[in-house]
């Protein structure tokens, strides 16, 4: 009995460990997506910034290039940034909904309202939105 409680506690503690081992993953990833959308490398995203990096990723993943990203071309977007944009549920998503969505994931990031969005409270939102 007390062999298979250490296996299970055993499990337990592995399974939190790659857990733990992907969410630091999910972070560099987070990491890299500021860096890239930071064009002026000032440590802060504008709306102009998120818009601008939101405009070519989805003509990166719009292979077919018809202005709409399937559901083959959302499984691509490693970020799942655009999954939430498909509001009405389709399996799909538009630009102009990919552009609303942006603006919304802006607006909900800047916690300070200061029309800019700091290292600190990118990944804030996103940790709470892994989390949740």
């Amino acid at each position: 009995m007390k062999l298979k409680l250490a296996v299970l506690f055993l499990c337990f503690g592995l399974i939190g460990l790659a857990n733990v081992f992907a969410q630091q993953a999910d972070m560099q990833t987070m990491k890299q997506e500021f860096r890239t959308m930071d064009t002026d490398k000032n440590g802060f995203l504008t709306s102009e910034e998120m818009q601008a990096y939101e405009g070519k990723k989805f003509s990166e993943l719009d292979k077919n290039k018809n202005g709409i990203l399937d559901a083959n071309e959302l499984k691509a977007d490693k970020t799942g940034m655009f999954a939430g944009a498909d509001a009405n549920k389709t399996g799909k998503v538009t630009m102009q909904q990919a552009s609303v969505t942006f603006k919304e994931y802006f607006q909900n990031m800047d916690k300070n309202k200061d029309s800019k969005v700091s290292e600190g409270e990118y990944f804030d939102y996103w940790k709470e939105m892994l989390h949740n």
